[in-house]
């Protein structure tokens, strides 16, 4: 996750990364249902993607935050914990 505290609500990235690139949509749309249950006054989602290990770059990693994944779980494809 990275924020931009320059807007009012902050905008809000949200990444994935994933062992297969053939998860890469399955990832966006997970994340795509998880943002939707944001409260806007806390954040706007501005932007998702996904992508493998080779594909994410340091600088992506340094800057960002790490969401806990015990907190945010995948099951059954729907995102739990997000709210």
């Amino acid at each position: 996750m990275q924020f931009d505290t320059s807007h009012t609500p902050p905008h809000i990235a949200l990444f994935a990364i994933v062992v297969d690139a053939a998860d890469v949509p399955d990832s966006i749309n997970w994340l795509t249902e998880a943002a939707t249950r944001i409260d806007p006054s806390l954040g706007v989602v501005a932007s998702i993607d996904a992508g493998t290990r080779a594909e994410i770059s340091l600088e992506l990693l340094e800057t960002s935050y790490a969401a806990d994944l015990t907190q945010l779980t995948w099951r059954d494809k729907d995102p739990s914990g997000a709210t």
